[in-house]
């Protein structure tokens, strides 16, 4: 099982569209899942945030959000990660310089927003001919759709008699 770190605002502003949404720290983690970028379900993702805590991520039960309050979201992964056990078990996300070099020197993994994003493509895989392309915002707003028909106007219930 591998620990990803990520450096949330970093990664936020090098995604388009994220930093200038409604709520970017929601339309991260819903990159995140809908891209799948860490991997197998039994790695541990913490996303880490710079400032206080935010309502949009409070209900988040596969992730776990981290704020820094008044330290930095780099401030906070560097105490994680001189803190844990087996840091070669631990993947920081981030391009911020003086965070990588410090997390290599703990014996940590580390991986720049371009080969973070780069996995993306591997999982959802290459658009076929003739297929469209669908971008983050229309995922989004699909699933949306999808939700409110499915678990908030279920379907007609086909199981009970009619009298």
């Amino acid at each position: 099982m591998l620990i990803y770190l990520i450096d949330a605002f970093n990664l936020i502003h090098k995604i388009e569209g994220l930093a200038d949404s409604v709520s970017p720290h929601a339309r991260l983690i819903e990159f995140l899942k809908s891209r799948r970028l860490t991997g197998s379900p039994a790695n541990r993702v913490v996303v880490v945030f710079d400032g206080y805590e935010n309502s949009d991520v409070a209900g988040e039960r596969e992730y776990e959000i981290v704020f820094g309050g008044p330290k930095s979201a780099d401030d906070v992964i560097k105490e994680r990660v001189a803190r844990a056990k087996n840091r070669s078990q631990i993947v920081v996300v981030s391009d911020d310089k003086g965070l990588t070099f410090f997390v290599k020197g703990e014996g940590a993994k580390t991986k720049g927003i371009r080969e973070f994003l780069k996995s993306s493509a591997r999982s959802v895989g290459p658009v076929a001919d003739g297929e469209k392309e669908i971008s983050y915002e229309e995922r989004r707003k699909i699933n949306e759709e999808l939700e409110r028909l499915w678990v908030k106007d279920p379907p007609y219930d086909f199981t009970k008699k009619k009298r």
